[in-house]
């Protein structure tokens, strides 16, 4: 029979054996992991930069050991994060999902509605705090420089590196807005803002009688134009109810707004009193400071309601929708026009086919000068574009922009690059169909909202177009010969030649992208007299170049 005492001390030190080892594993554990902690149990795609050969995280100890080091981070999918006990947590963009040591960390995080998932942490045992607020790298694009300075017990994480751009913040109908826009105006707001906090927001909207007197600047269209205020909110509080929000709103600051998207509602009964042209030139009105600026609205009918839509840089809190004052043009008057444009007389041997043909007093004697030398009648003209509106300008170029003949675009746009976006999705979405002029001024503007809003506004800012458009200025004409096809891009290369060589004898510069495009005394005019040739730019019709030499003033 075994002794049962020494079965009992067996089984004791068996016992305390096992606690001592898992004692001593514990703390093998505990020494590897006391500067992470490591809580992921999900995958990052940047983690190889965190954890992987010669990462972030090997770097952090040397960064904690006091030297100054450099690291190029891959920042997606999870970012970095800062976490320090003796900032006020309450002040963190990002909550820590734990209570936080004393010892700040640097995580890589999951974010997920403003909280940290971390998929790992640095404990810093060497510094109290890092940077005076915290550090985040959610705002921050795919590549991202971080340099690690040392400044006494605080370690400052400069990031060197482009910031993502903002993406807009969305406000659609929902329960709320029967309080909020009881008359259904909005349909969709679009706000891009310069601070990246603001995610949502509620347009408060109420609506104004139009009455007898219009602020300055808005035209009156009886029955169509409308006068409205748009205030805008944070959206309720936590528990708050739509009573108490509707009473006491969080207003947001019409300063931090960049630009803004909005789609209005309009009634069919007000859309159908406007005629065609009117439908073309509406317009929305908001006032920036004392000043009313306005906006193209493109309009289209559904089932229902009219929606119109434009785009506006900045934001207002009084608005109206109104018709553009159409200015009458009438034959022996250039009004409408540039200011100081006159007249071109019509006979034989020039004609044009505008309704109103007016140029610039230069370019008008110029004009005389070339009837007063035409003899033959193979060389009379027909000038098919003088000057311009710079509404017309505008159309223009919205119609080059989808695939028409080239048009001077306004400042502040690369308009080569942007054609060819534009007619690349116009090509895909018609083929090979003819389409007419109307068409493509309606896909650009279609296609410019929903993908480049900003460069819309840039568009329909008349007053962009004035330094550019020669043809606004009135020193420019599109010009064939009479005897060639009403269909000019017909011609025969007989023809052009013929054309350009006239049109060269006598003191013309022609662009070289467009043979029927002629220009005088203007900085392109320069530059064709100063190289002594009848044209400026590239000659795209060289198999067409005229054959005689320049006789420039």
């Amino acid at each position: 029979m075994k002794n049962k005492r020494g079965t009992e001390d067996i089984s004791l030190n068996i016992f305390f054996g096992v606690i001592a080892a898992l004692l001593i594993v514990g703390a093998i554990v505990l020494a590897a992991n006391k500067l992470t902690i490591k809580t992921g149990k999900f995958e990052c795609q940047n983690i190889n930069f965190w954890d992987g050969f010669n990462g972030l995280k090997e770097k952090l100890k040397q960064v904690d050991s006091g030297k100054h080091t450099e690291f190029m981070f891959y920042n997606k999918d999870c970012y970095l994060v800062s976490f320090s006990f003796l900032q006020a947590p309450q002040l963190n963009k990002i909550e820590y999902p734990q209570p936080l040591p004393r010892e700040p960390l640097l995580c890589l995080c999951k974010i997920e509605e403003s909280k940290c998932k971390p998929y790992d942490c640095y404990k810093f045992e060497n510094y109290e705090k890092i940077n005076q607020e915290q550090f985040l790298t959610e705002d921050y694009d795919n590549y991202l420089f971080l340099e690690f300075i040392k400044e006494g017990k605080t370690l400052y994480i400069k990031p060197v590196g482009y910031k993502k751009p903002i993406e807009p913040a969305s406000y659609t109908k929902s329960e709320i807005s029967e309080k909020t826009d009881p008359k259904g105006l909005i349909k969709e707001l679009k706000i891009t803002f310069n601070v990246k906090d603001i995610k949502s927001f509620n347009p408060f909207v109420d609506v104004k009688e139009p009455g007898l007197l219009l602020p300055a600047g808005i035209p009156n269209m009886e029955g169509f134009t409308q006068l409205f205020d748009i205030n805008i909110s944070h959206p309720p509080l936590y528990g708050q109810s739509i009573e108490d929000y509707i009473v006491n709103p969080r207003p947001i600051d019409i300063n931090v707004v960049k630009s803004a998207y909005i789609l209005i509602s309009l009634p069919k009964n007000k859309y159908e009193i406007l005629t065609e042209p009117q439908k073309q030139n509406i317009n929305l009105y908001f006032k920036l400071g004392q000043e009313w600026k306005k906006s193209k609205m493109l309009c289209q009918e559904a089932e229902n309601e009219v929606l119109c839509e434009a785009n506006i840089e900045g934001f207002s809190q009084n608005f109206a929708i109104s018709i553009e004052e159409q200015i009458e043009i009438t034959t022996g008057e250039c009004a409408g026009f540039a200011p100081g444009l006159i007249l071109i007389q019509k006979d034989s041997k020039i004609s044009c086919s505008d309704k109103v043909c007016c140029a610039h007093p230069e370019a008008v004697a110029q004009i005389e000068k070339t009837r007063s030398l035409i003899e033959k009648s193979d060389d009379y003209l027909v000038i098919f574009d003088a000057a311009r509106t710079l509404e017309s300008q505008r159309l223009a170029f919205l119609d080059y922009l989808s695939g028409g003949y080239e048009a001077a675009g306004p400042e502040g746009i690369n308009k080569y690059s942007l054609a060819a976006e534009v007619t690349k999705a116009f090509k895909t979405e018609f083929g090979n169909i003819k389409t007419t002029k109307q068409q493509k001024i309606d896909f650009a503007l279609k296609w410019l909202s929903e993908n480049k809003p900003e460069l819309l506004v840039i568009i329909n800012d008349l007053s962009k177009y004035i330094k550019n458009s020669n043809h606004y200025n009135g020193r420019a004409i599109d010009i064939r010969l009479k005897a060639m096809p009403s269909d000019y891009s017909k011609a025969s290369n007989d023809d052009v030649i013929r054309l350009r060589n006239l049109m060269c004898k006598l003191g013309w510069a022609n662009y070289g992208g467009e043979w029927w495009h002629y220009e005088y005394k203007t900085s392109d005019y320069e530059t064709a007299k100063k190289n002594n040739q009848c044209f400026w730019s590239k000659d795209k019709y060289a198999d067409a170049a005229a054959t005689v030499q320049p006789n420039y003033a």
